[in-house]
């Protein structure tokens, strides 16, 4: 509790948000919403994200959408998750879009 608790510690995780962010560039993704690192990247529907997700977690990205709103992709990394594994997820996601959807 004291470390998630710490302020620098706080600090950290929202810069982490917004290297994800900065990094999830796409036409096909609408628009992303966090809090934290809970994280929900938007696409026009379901029938678009669903494909995305599977070819996601084939690269080895774990995501899934949400029950409440099935047009948009879950991220909740763990809080200490590292600038290079941010890089390399968001790299995997966008390369999912791509392979999926055509660029």
């Amino acid at each position: 509790f004291e470390v998630i608790s710490d302020p620098a510690f706080l600090t950290d995780v929202e810069r982490k948000a917004q290297l994800f962010k900065s990094l999830l560039v796409h036409k096909s993704i609408k628009s992303i919403r966090n809090k934290g690192l809970m994280m929900a990247a938007e696409m026009e529907s379901y029938a678009i994200l669903k494909p995305v997700i599977d070819k996601a977690i084939e690269l080895g990205v774990l995501t899934d959408w949400f029950l409440f709103n099935d047009k948009s992709m879950r991220i909740a990394p763990p809080l200490v998750i590292t600038d290079d594994e941010i890089k390399e997820a968001c790299s995997l996601i966008i390369q999912a879009i791509d392979t999926t959807l055509g660029k």
